[in-house]
């Protein structure tokens, strides 16, 4: 019905119009031409309002009625995960002569797909100018750059370059960048970030960066060297980077990358500073040109009175011929994260960096050596200096694992610690939850068949008399081999409370909770209260080993709950989601009269 009503209100709209034009109005209209041209006008109009009746018709639906702030958020997420995209495809030409290559790019248009649903989206889209405050300048067509740049209007812009899927170590002609490498754009550029990029590319590009950016406030550089280029010289910052003029500068990380200590990257403005070179020797001439004097250094770090985070890896002060330098480095009170990283030829000036600075009481320290020389000698100064004495300091939680020590010095809740991802020797410190003025050391010498201790071996000289809590990964209990290990190395850690360890790795420790000594007292950590029992993803439990391993564990737990209940000492069993199922917690359950939850 709708339909028929539908179709003849516009047929008599129609009518109404071309009447007008009819042949038998040539008294009003003149000639026959000129109401032909007419009638072709008003059929031009006609065909022009459909693409307008579609707007119309799409304001009947809710996805384009939706509010421009709620379409914003929504692009905004989309944009987020769902970025534009080049992708290259090599395609190799064989003829009599010589072989030669050409590349084709493909460009996806991420989020900006949206443009086309409806028109009111697309209008929302293009007055949303914080949408296109980021161009991704290798992900799409070289000819929409300046139309892209046009829409985000004069917000600062973030040039982000990310070579990923572009072949770009096999593509040696130089690649379009005039349109985005260029002063009209550093103008307003607030954020720049090169990623995936080889270095024959990087480095013509890096070479521009020497105009003025006033609203600069991050610079992330990574380079890509090969092993060919082990020797050679790197892509480098140039000398008069951003003209001297980056007022605005607060982040700062290369990786790779060359630089200069008397160029604009030291800003009093820097919040954040990570400068790292991959490797393990000085011979590449770019990372020799970048290490500093010690004068260098310390009056730069000095002079950042607003640094709150440090990391240098391979960026160490070259050590005087003489070793009689005085100098010390200084952090502002607001600095909360130092990260220091050293392998091989770099671990002296790392060292020698070490001896004259003093680490901020609330800042979060982590040092990583990696080095196939034996380090033993140097060990226990570097574990009194990062670690604090013996006797005065109060380190509340530990973790341990076979190359990794941490230590936190705040009273926090501890239940969501214990119950966390029990990370390893190999984690990232960022994975560690690392509270205000804690600290991390990560030593590997020597090779894995070398007969060197382990770091675990070095828990005597630690400060352990007031812990709280200890943590052991799975690795560390190839090193604490018998309850004996655990009682002698935890002697004088009389107040710990809580212990996460993993369940198929426990036994000896589970062996050594239920040592009493000859006045009836438990040996090791008699405060206990909280156990957390974690397992591995990859153990199999049905396999012969592992269920001859868990019916002994099974005894060893059991024994151990069962004294301290008996000595109304009980101890809070939680075990976690993957094991929380298994038939053990029932049985231990029903002996200790306590519940085993799972986490």
């Amino acid at each position: 019905m709708h339909r028929t009503v539908t179709r003849e209100a516009w047929r008599n709209a129609m009518q109404t119009r071309f009447d007008a034009y009819a042949f038998s109005d040539s008294s009003k209209h003149g000639d026959t031409s000129g109401r032909a041209g007419l009638a072709d006008v008003e059929l031009e109009i006609l065909q022009e309002q459909l693409a307008f009746a579609k707007q119309q018709r799409n304001r009947a639906t809710a996805a384009c009625s939706l509010p421009p702030e709620v379409l914003g958020s929504i692009f905004s997420l989309a944009q987020a995960g769902w970025s534009p995209h080049g992708t290259s495809a090599k395609n190799e030409i064989v003829d009599q002569d010589d072989t030669s290559a050409t590349f084709k790019t493909n460009y996806s248009m991420g989020w900006m797909c949206i443009l086309h649903v409806c028109s009111s989206w697309r209008q929302v889209a293009l007055t949303t100018l914080e949408l296109w405050d980021e161009l991704h300048c290798l992900d799409v067509h070289p000819q929409y750059i300046p139309t892209l740049l046009a829409r985000s209007r004069l917000l600062p812009l973030t040039l982000v370059v990310d070579g990923k899927d572009l072949l770009l170590d096999e593509v040696k002609e130089p690649l379009p960048s005039r349109s985005w490498l260029c002063l009209s754009v550093f103008r307003r550029t607030a954020g720049i970030t090169f990623v995936n990029v080889s270095d024959h590319h990087l480095s013509p590009w890096l070479k521009k960066l020497c105009h003025p950016m006033p609203q600069l406030r991050r610079l992330d550089i990574t380079g890509q060297p090969t092993e060919e280029q082990s020797d050679e010289s790197g892509p480098a910052l140039p000398v008069d980077l951003f003209s001297r003029e980056a007022p605005e500068l607060t982040h700062v990380r290369l990786v790779d990358v060359g630089f200069s200590w008397t160029s604009a990257l030291f800003a009093r403005t820097i919040v954040l500073l990570s400068l790292t070179f991959n490797a393990t020797c000085l011979t590449n001439r770019t990372i020799a040109e970048s290490m500093p004097t010690l004068q260098q250094f310390s009056q730069i770090i000095s002079s950042l009175t607003a640094l709150e985070e440090l990391e240098l890896q391979a960026v160490f002060p070259v050590i005087s011929p003489t070793g009689t330098d005085a100098y010390t480095i200084e952090f502002p009170r607001c600095f909360t994260k130092l990260a220091l990283h050293a392998e091989d030829d770099f671990i002296k000036p790392c060292f020698s960096l070490l001896k004259h600075t003093t680490f901020p009481s609330q800042a979060i320290v982590t040092i990583d050596i990696l080095t196939v020389e034996d380090f033993q000698p140097d060990v226990p100064a570097l574990i009194l200096q990062l670690f604090g004495p013996v006797d005065t300091a109060i380190p509340r939680e530990l973790w341990l694992s076979r190359y990794s020590i941490g230590m936190q010095y705040i009273d926090r809740p501890q239940e969501d610690i214990i119950t966390g991802r029990l990370t390893g020797s190999f984690d990232s410190w960022t994975l560690f939850n690392m509270a205000v003025g804690g600290r991390g050391f990560y030593l590997h010498q020597g090779n894995d068949d070398n007969d060197l201790p382990s770091l675990v071996s070095y828990l005597p000289t630690l400060p352990l008399r007031t812990l709280r809590t200890v943590t052991c990964a799975s690795d560390s209990a190839c090193f604490l081999t018998s309850p004996r290990v655990w009682l002698s190395t935890f002697k004088v850690a009389q107040d710990v409370e809580n212990v996460s360890v993993e369940y198929d790795g426990a036994l000896h420790l589970f062996e050594a909770l239920a040592e009493m000594d000859d006045m009836g007292h438990f040996m090791l950590f008699p405060s206990l209260k909280m156990l957390a029992l974690h397992t591995s993803k990859d153990t199999e439990k049905d396999e012969v080993g592992t269920v001859e391993l868990r019916s002994t564990l099974e005894v060893a737990i059991t024994e151990f709950l069962l004294r301290r209940r008996e000595q109304d000492t009980p101890v809070k069993v939680l075990v976690q989601y993957q094991m929380a199922e298994w038939d053990v917690w029932d049985r231990i359950e029903d002996l200790v009269h306590d519940d085993v939850e799972g986490f």
